[in-house]
């Protein structure tokens, strides 16, 4: 069966949406190198950091960090994630950073987060 390269990109885009949007799933996956489509989400993490001047034999350590610092955030409940903002904000700040690449992705912008 014949599908065409536009159907086939838009059909891409909503399985991608889908498996990504459950919170903590980016980042598993992206940390699996070089393994299958969804990897360009952490290589665009990685290559935004060497277009930043970031060594690029760092660059791959530095994403896997924030990967996992992003993921630990999301498997949060509301309550830990509200402490995290009161003692860590800069953690938030950093996951945030790291998921700019993906839009679909959890942006950890929950209005509960910053509530006092």
């Amino acid at each position: 069966m014949y599908i065409p390269p536009v159907y086939m990109t838009l059909l891409i885009n909503i399985i991608i949406t889908v498996v990504l949007s459950v919170p903590g799933v980016i980042l598993r996956i992206s940390d699996n190198k070089k393994e299958g489509i969804l990897m360009s989400i952490g290589d665009t993490f990685e290559q935004t950091l060497i277009d930043k001047g970031f060594a690029a034999t760092r660059a791959d350590d530095i994403r896997r960090a924030l990967g996992s610092l992003h993921a630990a955030i999301c498997d949060c409940d509301i309550n830990n994630r509200q402490l995290i903002a009161t003692h860590y904000p800069e953690a938030l700040k950093l996951a945030r950073e790291y998921i700019k690449s993906c839009p679909i992705g959890n942006q950890l912008s929950d209005a509960d987060i910053w509530r006092s």
